[in-house]
């Protein structure tokens, strides 16, 4: 929706918007997680073997990943690269 239509909304509209939104986002989240739980366990039943990188291995990783930075910013903007690797670290944890 756009900023107007969103402004000349009652606080009583907005507030149940916010709530579906922040709803959807909670349930996306949880779908997210469920099915990469999921999808683990098929390929391990079926023979696929993970691999966790030791902490000195995925340093080195992410240390290369970092040069790719640059372009990501130039297709969006710098706080959204930082954002988005915040909530990597966030799921990491």
């Amino acid at each position: 929706m756009n900023e107007q239509f969103w402004q000349d909304l009652s606080p009583k509209h907005k507030a149940a918007i916010q709530r579906a939104i922040d709803e959807s986002i909670a349930w996306c989240k949880s779908f997210v997680d469920w099915s990469a739980d999921m999808y683990t366990d098929v390929c391990k039943e079926n023979g696929m073997e993970f691999y966790d990188l030791p902490p000195e291995e995925e340093a080195r990783w992410r240390e290369a990943a970092r040069a790719i930075w640059p372009k990501l910013y130039e297709l969006t903007d710098e706080a959204w690269v930082e954002e988005f690797l915040q909530a990597v670290e966030g799921k990491n944890k």
